[in-house]
């Protein structure tokens, strides 16, 4: 059979309809080059066959001149005589009429297009040193709510959104959940953040900080290690290290991610924070609020400065001289972090002290201090022993928390898991086989079932952990915990038991009616993922404070009892407070006071980084908020 040869009329017309397709400019092009082609012929007919009716002996300039006003506007046909002149102007002016209403269909065509395209978010965003966030989860509100805070003192600042969801929607929601500031201006884009030319998009080669969320459906992140190839080992990337936050729901994947970006990324493991907050805050009443209140970028900030003044004095003298700050470790000139450093530990000129402070004001050196050596207290704190735990409720993070715990605890704790969930039993058997503290059984059952918890004899436990289930949605799973910590508050207040309630709250709205049931602790996954991440994004070495503190053993937060450091005898320094936990070789952030555990408006009784002139009077039941160091 006979190729085919395309001659070369189906060859020009591929070419023309090509051109065509390339959009509103092309098409406008050809359409001027028809209506010059027109006003050319007309004026070399009218030229030629002189068929002026004044009989002016027209020239060519001046026979163009008329053709082209005849294109542009009909009403000059009145006034034309001779009937050859009238049939060629007419020709003129209805292939104008067609060129012009051509004309006005492709422009508003354009222009209907720009504006979907607006609508649609598929538009470039020229910003430059912005934030970029890339995918959508719930967290991302109160991810949004600190960003502004941390930035709220910039001239202006972008944070550009990239998801795989409908721009008006996007904004629709943000406006409703997320306090407008007036120098952030947030900007979302649709598009697929797994596509190179949607990433383009968003400008992320001239972002100074990317955030990489992962999507609730991602179990084994996926989409984020694929976002993060994108990025990185893209041919178009930039020659300057990128700073990614990303954030990983199965801590497997952490090698893979680090391997993907090198030191580039900086992986926030979800299901490792939630649990040892979890397990941290079932320890110690209050150390969410802490921690809640350490992470808010409205009112602390994490700082690392140098000051002439702290140079060569050692950390005991600089946490009693330090004004307006609460210094917590040193960074060394390599990048070393060390929190709660031996008090001894001298300040090099090359070093960093990092402190915590409140960010309208910069930590100062105090000449004069007085401690009130008579209230020092040199009681020795309590030695541990086994521990029992009831976790009711089951999710993907209960094996995290259940292994945070056997860190935590001595030989002979236990933990009794009751749920309602397929295959209880065989999860518990292979979780025991994994531990080396602690005893773990089971019973499956209804949490919400008052009965149930009665028969469980609640008395003999010290820590209760109320887990939210996966297969329900927020709402229903939040309704289930108030309504499981209800009960919880009715039995307890009728035997008079002192256990701590630690309870996880999925939607941060629901954090006020979760307080009627006076629980100790609610960790609000999302809400805290949201903070982490926020901190992260303005300073990517917090991550090494981070990993410390919520690491099992060596260096973390903790309350003690305010009668472990302070003799009674009434109002005290606070000065004096620090000078005490000094000497037993921790660090002062700040205190607790118990009367006001209950209070939203006075911080949860959570009292950081207080003038150190001060005087307060302490009740037996407040608590020193101090960084430890367990060996």
């Amino acid at each position: 059979m006979p190729r085919y040869t395309p001659n070369f009329r189906s060859r020009f017309r591929f070419w023309f309809d090509s051109t065509l397709n390339k959009g509103p400019v092309a098409q406008i092009f050809w359409l001027g080059v028809f209506a010059i082609f027109i006003v050319l012929l007309a004026a070399v007919v009218v030229t030629v066959l002189q068929i002026d009716p004044d009989d002016r002996n027209i020239g060519f300039l001046e026979a163009l001149w008329v053709s082209l006003m005849r294109t542009l506007d009909p009403g000059n046909l009145n006034g034309d005589l001779g009937w050859a002149f009238r049939f060629v102007m007419l020709l003129v002016t209805t292939v104008g009429l067609l060129i012009v209403s051509t004309l006005i269909g492709i422009i508003n065509s354009g222009i209907s297009q720009t504006l979907e395209d607006l609508r649609k978010g598929k538009t470039f965003v020229p910003a430059q040193n912005h934030i970029l966030i890339l995918g959508w989860s719930p967290m991302i509100f109160s991810l949004l709510k600190r960003l502004a805070a941390a930035n709220r003192f910039r001239q202006k600042t972008y944070i550009v959104i990239l998801a795989d969801k409908d721009k008006i929607e996007m904004e629709d929601e943000i406006n409703t959940k997320v306090k407008s500031f007036p120098n952030i201006v947030i900007v979302c884009r649709s598009g697929n953040q797994l596509d190179v030319s949607d990433l383009e998009m968003v400008n992320p080669h001239e972002a100074r900080t990317i955030l990489v969320l992962a999507p609730e459906e991602d179990l084994h992140d996926v989409q984020a290690m694929k976002t993060v190839m994108a990025l990185v080992k893209s041919h178009e990337r930039k020659t300057e290290k990128y700073h990614i936050v990303v954030e990983i729901r199965d801590k497997d994947n952490l090698d893979i991610i680090r391997m993907i970006g090198e030191d580039e990324i900086i992986p926030v493991v979800m299901e490792d924070l939630f649990s040892t907050m979890t397990v941290q805050s079932s320890l110690q009443s209050g150390l969410s609020e802490v921690y809640n209140e350490i992470l808010d970028l409205n009112e602390f900030d994490l700082l690392y400065f140098r000051d002439p003044s702290f140079t060569h004095k050692t950390f005991s003298e600089i946490l009693l001289h330090c004004k307006d700050g609460c210094p917590i470790g040193i960074r060394k000139p390599d990048g070393e972090i060390i929190l709660n450093p031996d008090k001894t530990t001298q300040l090099a000129e090359n070093d960093s002290l990092i402190c915590l402070h409140h960010s309208h004001c910069l930590p100062t050196w105090e000449k004069e201090i007085q401690v009130e050596e008579t209230r020092v207290s040199n009681k020795v704190s309590y030695t541990p022993k086994p521990q029992h735990t009831l976790i009711l409720g089951w999710n993907s993070k209960s094996k995290g928390i259940i292994k945070e715990l056997d860190s935590y605890f001595i030989k002979g704790s236990e933990i009794l898991v009751v749920a309602d969930v397929p295959s209880l039993e065989a999860q518990i058997e292979e979780i025991s086989a994994t531990l080396k503290n602690q005893k773990l059984s089971c019973i499956s059952g209804n949490i919400r079932s008052k009965v149930l918890l009665e028969s469980i004899r609640l008395e003999r436990f010290d820590h209760l952990i109320l887990l939210c289930y996966d297969h329900m949605d927020i709402q229903s799973a939040d309704a289930l915990t108030l309504i499981t910590l209800l009960h919880l508050r009715h039995i307890v207040d009728k035997a008079n038991h002192g256990f701590t309630v630690v309870s996880e709250i999925l939607d941060i709205r629901n954090r006020n009616l979760a307080e009627v049931t006076k629980a100790d602790d609610y960790i609000v996954s999302d809400h805290l993922i949201g903070m982490v991440m926020a901190q992260l994004a303005g300073n990517i070495e917090l991550n090494k404070i981070f990993d410390d503190l919520l690491t099992p053993g060596g260096t973390e937060l903790y309350l003690r009892p305010v009668e472990d450091y302070l003799t009674p005898g009434g109002p005290v320094s606070i000065r004096t407070m620090v000078e005490s936990v000094s000497r037993k070789g921790q660090t002062f952030i700040g205190y607790r006071i118990d009367e006001w555990s209950d209070n939203a408006e006075k911080r949860y009784g959570i009292i950081l980084n207080p003038d150190k002139n001060l005087q307060v009077e302490f009740s037996c039941k407040d608590k020193v908020i101090l960084i430890d160091t367990i060996v």
